[in-house]
């Protein structure tokens, strides 16, 4: 339990699942019609989507129980998915030929913008709080 007066929770998740078919992340269509989940999780790894319609119900309850919540940090998601998973479940519901293919995080990284995320709101772009895309990325080996 925290120390501080201040009582404090963190809710985390994972990708949204509704993003999935947003401009960086959509499937690209080969020449033979095959719809292609290129992303960067391995043979074996899995995204923790969230559902955004799902996160409401979380915050609610850190408000409504505090005493619980306080010190608490929550991680939501509604599946580990992995891209061979992503690609059936595209086939099964769309009808259409997908499969996934692994791709190296540093190409994802390379294409994410330059900007540094708030600049906008902050005392200026060389403040060093501020960090781009890539940096704010954790890197594991697990």
């Amino acid at each position: 339990m925290p120390t501080s007066l201040m009582a404090w929770s963190v809710l985390a998740t994972g990708p949204y699942a509704e993003r999935l078919w947003g401009e960086r992340d959509v499937p690209v269509r080969d020449a033979d019609g095959t719809y292609v989940f290129r992303l960067p999780l391995g043979k074996t790894g899995a995204m923790p989507l969230v559902a955004l319609d799902s996160i409401g119900v979380y915050v609610q309850w850190m408000f409504e129980h505090p005493e619980r919540s306080a010190g608490l940090s929550l991680g939501v998601a509604i599946a580990h998915v992995s891209g061979s998973d992503l690609a059936a479940a595209f086939e099964a519901v769309a009808g259409n030929k997908a499969r996934y293919e692994d791709i190296p995080l540093q190409d994802v990284l390379d294409g994410m913008p330059a900007g540094k995320i708030g600049s906008q709101g902050s005392p200026g772009y060389d403040d060093p709080t501020l960090k781009t895309a890539p940096e704010q990325t954790v890197v594991a080996d697990l």
